[in-house]
């Protein structure tokens, strides 16, 4: 008896993730179909550019949805590769000042959720790397000191553990 309540229990919650995942799927449509109606701005037309920035912003958060850079790009009328031209200098655009202090408050945004554990470190990760240009470091000291052959290859030796053979049999 004990494992038919089990089974139902998994069942149900199977259920409720299945229905969750729908609703959420539905809601995140209605947020884009709302987004392409976002009356597209004149990119030589400063406070068009605001305006279409700003009711992108208010409409994720009436939304409860986290703004992204594609959809940025999709109230700005355009894709987020040619967001991300425009943001580096690539493509040279009017207004160009303007998108960039949007396109820093959805980096920060971003960052802020990365810090804060409410993204996955991995997909954090691609995101940051993908749509900020971050890149992982590796960090080599090169000195003035005059470093001979023989010592440089003794410190490889000894990090390595590197032993001489010695055929003295």
């Amino acid at each position: 008896m004990a494992n038919i309540k089990k089974k139902d229990k998994d069942v149900i919650v199977e259920y409720k993730e299945r229905e969750e995942k729908e609703k959420w799927s539905s809601e995140a449509l209605e947020h884009l179909q709302k987004i392409a109606m976002i009356e597209k701005p004149d990119l030589k037309m400063p406070k068009e550019i605001i305006k279409a920035c700003d009711t992108y912003f208010s409409l994720c958060k009436a939304d409860n949805q986290k703004p992204t850079m594609s959809g940025l790009a999709m109230a700005l009328g355009t894709n987020r590769r040619t967001l991300l031209k425009w943001y580096s200098g690539e493509t040279r655009i009017y207004n160009r000042e303007i998108i960039q202090q949007y396109f820093d408050l959805l980096e920060t945004f971003d960052e802020l959720m990365f810090k804060e554990g409410k993204i996955n470190p991995v997909g954090g990760l691609f995101l940051m790397k993908n749509d900020y240009g971050y890149t992982d470091k590796t960090e080599v000291k090169i000195s003035d000191d005059e470093i001979s052959t023989e010592e440089i290859e003794r410190r490889y030796r000894e990090q390595h553990e590197i032993v001489e053979d010695s055929n003295d049999d």
